[in-house]
């Protein structure tokens, strides 16, 4: 009897693992809170989301448009936690995060019309701001903060709109110039980091939406090299990973005058390969490892409401998902949100629905109305309330921001946010990765094997003796 018992047991346990495993038809969305701000959103303010105060519980960082102010907001029912006005010029672009002056807290980064403005994390007080009158910041590049010249100190980095220096990276102790680098027009895309050419440096990549893309120096702003398109360059910004196995970084973006995902070597610029979408690329990709071969596939979206998932050796379709509807400057975020122990591609739409689509195929694991309210900014993945499991933070062109409750949900994110991180550096280093979350269905794939054998061994041994 006991023998039996047991046996009853592991079978048991197996087929509740192997039922949760595959659960996705039960999902219910729910509003965690949903918060109403006097300001719009246009189409470049997507939510950051950190620790910015030490509490060990994350904020959400804000941009309002019409009233020229930042808001941090607490992850847990979305009450302002401090917030910060300019005196002119409203605030176009994600804020970024991370500690510019090395005290171990993070801190603020948000560029306006006027200049950009360092923001201890904790009160939302001015640490430093840079309004320097060659250049201003009401265009669509959003900071990138990372130690570009290899000082242990964090730099920041944000493209320009007008004037003659266009691109620049400035101390973040300070908000002093580092370097600044000339362009033919106004760089609306945010720059990417990373050692692209394995030189143990780090190098910007970024757009202007004319005709190029570039790379410089981290250290001095020198240009690299430059990739000429034949027509009008990206309003999509780059996003760095190894796509193709080589160990080395390639450069990933869209582009709207010619609806393409170009692939580009990070050494020197050389065209990998390019794909024709089915429309406009306002949206920036998502490099994530699907299949668990240390290869990163590419996630994009485009006008016409088309999710693409790419294979990043040479730019094969491996599916499309025509949502129906609108996709403009959403980019899209990829994580664990209905709890399958796999990755869920999440995007939102003009017409104010969020999706989350299956990544082995595309299909619609769950979707979400906001009231109608059209989205034109990325959302963000996060675990806001402490339960274990991942949120969806929307904000819509009315000023509502939303924290979406998919129950059940997960824990893993692969890329959660615009640029992939708080720090808006775009970029997936070479080396080891955390594992992905079709490595967790593998494992509870052996997990379940082994029960199951274990359960008809003792079943078989039972059944020998008696």
């Amino acid at each position: 009897m006991r023998h039996k018992a047991v046996v009853l047991i592991l079978i048991f346990f197996s087929i509740n693992l192997m039922m949760h495993a595959n659960t996705t038809d039960k999902i219910r969305v729910g509003v965690l809170w949903k918060r109403k701000f006097a300001m719009q959103f246009v189409l470049t303010q997507s939510p950051t989301i950190g620790d910015i105060d030490g509490d060990s519980k994350p904020e959400i960082i804000i941009n309002g448009y019409k009233n020229n102010s930042v808001y941090a907001l607490n992850g847990e029912d979305g009450s302002i936690l401090w917030s910060f006005k300019a005196t002119s010029k409203s605030f176009y672009r994600a804020p970024a995060i991370g500690d510019i002056n090395g005290d171990g807290q993070l801190d603020v980064i948000v560029a306006s019309g006027l200049g950009i403005y360092a923001l201890n994390g904790s009160d939302g007080r001015v640490l430093w701001k840079n309004e320097y009158p060659n250049i201003s910041f009401p265009g669509y590049s959003s900071p990138t903060i990372g130690d570009i010249d290899g000082d242990g100190r964090m730099e920041v980095i944000i493209g320009g709109n007008d004037g003659v220096d266009r691109l620049v990276a400035l101390n973040g102790e300070d908000g002093s110039f580092l370097w600044k680098v000339s362009s033919s027009s106004s760089i609306d895309a945010s720059p990417a980091i990373g050692d692209i050419d394995g030189d143990g440096s780090i190098e910007v990549v970024c757009a202007d939406p004319l005709f190029s893309l570039f790379a410089v120096d981290g250290k001095n702003g020198s240009i690299l090299w430059k990739y000429y398109f034949s027509e009008a360059g990206p309003y999509a910004s780059p996003v760095l990973g190894d796509v193709d196995g080589d160990g080395r970084l390639e450069v990933v973006i869209g582009t709207y005058a010619d609806d393409m995902v170009y692939v580009f070597n990070g050494e020197d610029g050389s065209l990998l390969w390019n794909l024709t979408v089915a429309d406009d690329i306002y949206t920036t990709a998502a490099l994530v490892d699907v299949d668990g071969d240390s290869d990163l596939e590419i996630v994009v979206a485009d006008y016409s409401g088309c999710v693409w998932l790419l294979d990043g050796r040479q730019g094969k379709i491996l599916w499309q998902a025509n949502i129906g509807e609108i996709i403009l400057s959403t980019s899209v975020v990829v994580g664990d949100v209905d709890g399958d122990s796999r990755l869920e591609v999440v995007v939102a739409t003009y017409e104010g629905e969020v999706f989350a689509l299956n990544i082995e195929d595309g299909s619609v694991s769950w979707s979400f109305s906001i009231d109608g309210h059209p989205v034109c900014v990325a959302p963000a993945l996060a675990d806001l309330d402490g339960d274990g499991d991942l949120e969806v933070v929307v904000a819509d062109i009315l000023g509502c921001v939303w924290a979406l409750n998919p129950v059940p949900s997960g824990s893993y994110v692969a890329w959660g946010a615009f640029q992939r991180d708080s720090e808006r550096t775009g970029c997936i280093p070479v080396g080891p990765t955390t594992s992905s979350g079709s490595d967790s269905v593998a494992f509870m794939v052996l997990v379940v094997g082994l029960l199951f054998l274990l359960a008809v061994a003792i079943y078989i041994k039972f059944k020998q003796k008696h």
